[in-house]
């Protein structure tokens, strides 16, 4: 086989490879709002294991990303009910079968938009196909509180790594969140 043919071949593997990854293993995502402060910030790239839901299950505080609701873009937020668990929001404590969930990565930053944000909800029993999501940024977030749970078919992957992270222009590195990991 002459040179060329076997260059050819190297692009063409190359090709298949990267569109088996990025369709079934992989991918990455941009992130393009405040809901998920201060987990990530608009500017974060993140990575996506679209096999983990596949293979470990969808537990609770993973970071997913998702299909959107009739047709709205994929979204990024985190999990806080499990199927067949009743959810109810008091006063912005989460309570999961009646026991108040410990979130220390969840923020009520104030909303202009929105000066009344949603501080109650519920109770509500969480469907056997469904996971109850939420934006960290809770007053800046639409999310199951507004649009229900997200059935287990629609969930693509888990975030798990930061992998580029820029403020304002791609000029502005945020050169401490390069790397990191998600929990």
């Amino acid at each position: 086989m002459n040179t060329r043919a076997q260059t050819a071949l190297t692009v063409l593997f190359a090709v298949a490879v990267a569109l088996f990854t990025r369709a079934y293993v992989a991918q990455a995502y941009a992130i393009p709002s405040e809901s998920m402060q201060n987990t990530l910030l608009v500017g974060d790239h993140v990575f996506v294991v679209k096999l983990a839901p596949r293979l470990s299950g969808v537990a609770r505080s993973d970071i997913v990303v998702f299909d959107g609701p009739e047709g709205a873009q994929t979204l990024i937020k985190r999990v806080v009910g499990l199927p067949g668990e009743t959810i109810r929001i008091e006063n912005n404590t989460v309570y999961i079968d009646g026991v108040p969930l410990a979130e220390p990565y969840a923020v009520f930053e104030r909303n202009p938009y929105n000066p009344h944000p949603l501080q109650n909800f519920g109770p509500y029993l969480i469907p056997d196909d469904g996971y109850f999501v939420m934006g960290d940024n809770r007053n800046n977030s639409g999310d199951s509180r507004f649009f229900g749970p997200v059935p287990k078919e629609r969930i693509i992957g888990k975030a798990f790594l930061i992998h580029w992270s820029s403020e304002d222009s791609p000029l502005h590195v945020r050169w401490s969140r390069l790397g990191h990991l998600l929990d």
